[in-house]
């Protein structure tokens, strides 16, 4: 098998880790890896900014053969860059000749903790480490310290992951994160204005810590139809004002990790790696003594490593500048094939050729739909009892699982929307396209869409078409998926 011939440009530690690389240019490379550190006092957006000139220069040198793309992969460092790029329409040529695939540093380690795959041995554990089925009374709970880019990553990304069968039974049964910080009215401002239609659609309250009382609800919002409309949205927000030391609060955790129905996750995601250990270090022993999950922001982790004791089995450091990166990215190639799914709806056997071409004709926002459902596909084969080593027995799901997964899979995708920043329609603006459904698009376009709403309350499209079908038919697919991705991996 010949191996990828691949350029690396920039000074990030990152590169040490791509094995096989070469910084030599040459017109018969495979790959492109740009990956620029952010020195001190440089804005995130300026080194971004280099990095996307610099990947521009680098493959206008390059001589594809025709028909073929040259894969790019770019580290970036502003949140706004990256959201940029992933609506980007590139130029012409760069569209035909290269797939770009952007990336942070906080984006990638957000996967490496949730998302895992056959083979690729994480030694995390999922947030959902206990399956979370139809009858299951559980939800998952995830608690993050500190005020940084990675705290929100990590949020967002457990939105966009964690959604279970149970909901659709009990809407009561919602994924909880909770962000606690003494400056969390700052984390919840910019929070919240970065993901307004989300935040405007979910439940969320704020909690003072820090008042001689101990404890005070200081805000409570709910969802803007709340009691109007059935709920569709399946997280829920905490914003805590107060530290890992607060009395009230350590009395809580203390209650999350012998709770039987929470599945607690501790995240330390200050920007300071002392004060995440000291943190860790001083959490309530009940946490370690029922191996509720501890991470640890640490840029290097050669100390903490090093110096754990068996008491703190349960803690694991992450976010280091060197890591590993899988170049074969899993979680696209999962997309293409849930993308052709779409296409075929129904699918028999995946065409990869077929696959690929329809892939290419996507914009960049519906690539990225795609990659975040895949990154959902292991949180729900668990959810059906199968493990990441089991997805070579997984040949079929009942009319009755693939109908709850519909469900699941509309929650997830309405969560996923409204972080793109889709709204749903106003009292309005529904009656107007139900009038005229050839409005649809129209709203669509202007980013308000008519399909947010719960499962049960779809409508028909403007071919008279039931919009479930597309959830059905993907639900009933994941087996197919499952074997063939499992299958290319060498795990048959």
């Amino acid at each position: 098998m010949t191996e990828n011939r691949i350029i690396l440009s920039g000074n990030h530690p990152l590169l040490e880790e791509i094995a096989g690389g070469t910084r030599d240019i040459s017109c018969g490379a495979d790959e492109i890896f740009i990956a620029f550190r952010r020195e001190n006092r440089v804005a995130p957006m300026q080194t971004d900014m280099e990095s996307i000139s610099a990947m521009k220069s680098l493959c206008r040198q390059l001589n594809p053969a025709p028909g073929s793309r040259t894969k790019v992969h770019i580290l970036l460092h502003s949140p706004e860059a990256m959201k940029m790029m992933q609506t980007w329409a590139p130029d012409d040529d760069l569209a035909t000749t290269t797939d770009i695939h952007p990336f942070t540093m906080e984006s990638l380690w957000a996967e490496k903790l949730m998302v895992s795959y056959p083979g690729d041995g994480n030694p995390y554990l999922p947030l959902d480490r206990e399956p979370i089925t139809l009858d299951s009374e559980k939800t998952v709970h995830l608690l993050i310290f500190g005020r940084s880019a990675m705290a929100m990553e990590i949020a967002r990304h457990a939105a966009l992951i964690c959604h279970f069968p149970n909901y659709t039974r009990d809407h009561s049964l919602r994924t909880r994160i909770t962000f606690a910080d003494p400056d969390v009215e700052t984390i919840r401002k910019d929070f919240i204005s970065g993901n307004q239609s989300l935040m405007n659609n979910s439940f969320h309250r704020s909690i003072d810590l820090s008042g001689k009382e101990g404890c005070a609800v200081t805000e409570t919002h709910f969802p803007d139809y709340h009691r109007t409309r059935e709920d569709f949205v399946d997280v829920e927000w905490e914003f805590v004002k107060g530290d890992a030391d607060s009395p009230v609060l350590r009395e809580k955790m203390k209650a999350w990790a012998v709770s039987g129905r929470q599945l607690l996750t501790v995240v330390l995601c200050g920007e300071d790696d002392n004060g995440n250990i000291r943190t860790a270090l001083h959490l309530p022993e009940e946490l370690s003594d029922n191996k509720i999950p501890i991470l640890v922001r640490m840029h290097d982790d050669t100390l903490f490593e090093g110096m754990k004791s068996r008491k703190h089995v349960s803690m694991k450091a992450f976010g280091m500048d060197r890591c590993s990166y899988d170049l074969s990215l899993p979680t696209v190639r999962i997309a293409k094939m849930i993308n052709y799914t779409y296409d075929v709806m129904y699918p028999t056997e995946i065409d990869h050729a077929a696959a690929e071409a329809s892939w290419h004709r996507l914009s960049n926002a519906k690539k990225w739909s795609n990659i975040y459902h895949a990154m959902t596909f292991s949180t729900k084969m668990r959810s059906l009892g199968h493990p990441d080593n089991d997805w070579d027995t997984f040949y079929s799901i009942s009319a009755n699982e693939a109908e709850t997964l519909a469900e699941v899979e509309h929650n997830r995708w309405s969560v996923e929307e409204l972080i793109l920043g889709f709204r749903p329609t106003t009292d309005k603006e529904q009656a107007e396209i139900e009038a005229d459904i050839s409005l649809k698009r129209k709203y669509r376009e202007r980013f308000i869409h008519y399909d947010l709403r719960a499962y049960d309350d779809l409508r028909d499209d403007a071919n008279g078409t039931d919009v479930r079908i597309y959830d059905r038919c993907i639900s009933a697919a994941i087996p197919l998926i499952a074997v063939t991705f499992r299958k290319e991996e060498g795990y048959e």
